[in-house]
């Protein structure tokens, strides 16, 4: 089936350096992985983490600068004056 199972578990490498990936693969043979996430809300699939794709599926948006008015008209509109959980923290 083409599965491939590590007897020590999932890994994975990162590197933006030539010479330690040069080095690793010495050892290894290393596959090409993007770790691409996404969540479900409602029925809909936003990338994680957030980018302009995610703020314009949201809101429509299209700027960096339009999706940050959103984002801070939304903060205003949520703001918590002392915050009693994590949710709230994060939204302030």
């Amino acid at each position: 089936e083409d599965i491939q199972d590590h007897q020590y578990g999932a890994h994975i490498f990162h590197t933006n350096n030539r010479e330690v990936w040069e080095y690793v693969n010495q050892f290894a043979e290393f596959n090409r992985y993007t770790n691409s996430p996404v969540a479900n809300y409602q029925g809909e699939i936003y990338n994680l983490p957030f980018n302009m794709n995610t703020f314009n599926k949201m809101w429509g948006v299209v700027t960096p600068d339009e999706a940050k008015k959103k984002i801070e008209q939304q903060r205003r509109a949520n703001y918590v004056e002392h915050p009693q959980n994590l949710e709230e923290q994060a939204i302030n």
